[in-house]
């Protein structure tokens, strides 16, 4: 069974060494937080950040048009503080509910990424659930839902992208969720999406990370749920996916 969390230290110069240690540590955690020293500017940040990324995996296209949701083909999103798109999650700054990236895709990565060029001046920080732990709270707290999770099928859809899902997969509890992209609410996706909200994030047993400028998060995205806190003021990450070699 997969650790949660580690962390790796690299020199800035050498980001296809750090790439291939992260894509190792991927086979026995599901999160690895990086911290990248010795990085000159924001450039620099990108291409060292891309070439980490293709050493662990083919990166996946997800970036979308704001406007339809189609893929557009690019293979970075830019998280930004933007007044001009409130109703948008990654340009709100809002707390965004737990979720996972691939809930929709068709074509879904196993890890996701972000990397932060900048921090909140307060608040914003990415939170985690394990996905096995979240399913054991599902049946503590409504043993019945809980089973509907790994029963009831779900589609999620954005654009022209969609798939159909268990919330849970019940050989592997890899799970697949997302509120907003859920094409036809049920009484189980209310229950779980207010599950969610009232017990799991209010609660206090997600784990939250703040990037600093510079740092990287790379996660297997089905094997979590994660989301955001709200913040105050200007951040600014890039998020991307691969499939893991």
């Amino acid at each position: 069974m997969k650790k949660f969390i580690t962390e790796l230290t690299f020199n800035a110069r050498r980001p296809e060494a750090a790439g291939v240690l992260v894509s190792e540590m991927l086979r026995d955690y599901k999160i690895v937080r990086t911290r990248m020293e010795g990085c000159k500017d924001h450039d620099h940040l990108d291409s060292a950040y891309l070439m980490m990324a293709n050493c662990i995996g083919p990166m996946v296209g997800m970036e979308e048009n704001l406007t339809t949701g189609d893929k557009n083909g690019e293979l970075l999103t830019e998280i930004r503080t933007d007044p001009d798109h409130p109703k948008s999650y990654r340009h709100a700054t809002v707390a965004q509910p737990l979720h996972t990236d691939g809930a929709y895709e068709a074509n879904a990565p196993d890890v996701s990424f972000f990397y932060c060029k900048r921090k909140a001046e307060y608040g914003g920080a990415t939170i985690f659930v394990d996905s096995r732990d979240l399913f054991d709270m599902a049946c503590a707290e409504n043993m019945k839902m809980a089973c509907e999770l790994t029963h009831e099928k779900v589609t999620f859809e954005k654009g022209s992208d969609s798939k159909t899902r268990t919330i849970v997969s019940s050989q592997n509890f890899l799970m697949t969720w997302n509120y907003h992209r859920v094409k036809t609410q049920t009484a189980l996706t209310e229950w779980f999406h207010q599950f969610l909200e009232d017990k799991v994030v209010k609660g206090g047993v997600c784990r939250p990370v703040l990037l600093e400028e510079g740092e990287a998060v790379f996660f297997r995205d089905e094997e979590l749920l994660h989301g955001r806190y709200g913040y105050i003021g200007k951040r600014f990450l890039v998020k991307g996916g691969v499939r893991h070699k």
